[in-house]
């Protein structure tokens, strides 16, 4: 398989080497897995970890993109279709990114402190 890139959407097709001399023959796009859209997209966009720092309730937190990119990729397809939308709707440069896991990670943090 090969991906060609359109305007963000990576499509995977099939490739069939055919005859002695060979042709390539390209089959119908198969559709990438929510997950693997969302994986691919950070490993294109993010070039470097980082680790997130920041205090709720007078508590400092420290949680790497890593941690939440996996959460990400664990969540149901639902919450990755939400995801992918958000992504797709903002601009990709890598602080972008950034700043959007680091909102997730706080979110995160929140909503475990309160269980």
């Amino acid at each position: 398989m090969i991906a060609f890139n359109r305007n963000d959407y990576d499509l995977l097709f099939m490739i069939t080497w055919k005859g002695e001399r060979g042709f390539i023959s390209l089959t119908k796009p198969l559709v990438m897995s929510m997950e693997v859209y969302i994986k691919h997209l950070f490993k294109k966009h993010l070039k470097s970890e980082r680790r997130y720092c920041f205090t709720i309730n007078e508590t400092m937190h420290l949680i790497d993109s890593a941690f939440i990119i996996q959460e990400i990729l664990d969540s149901s397809p639902e919450e990755q279709e939400d995801i992918k939308e958000i992504l797709e709707d903002m601009d990709k440069s890598e602080e972008s990114i950034h700043h959007f896991l680091k909102h997730l990670a706080t979110i995160y943090v929140m909503g475990n402190s309160q269980a």
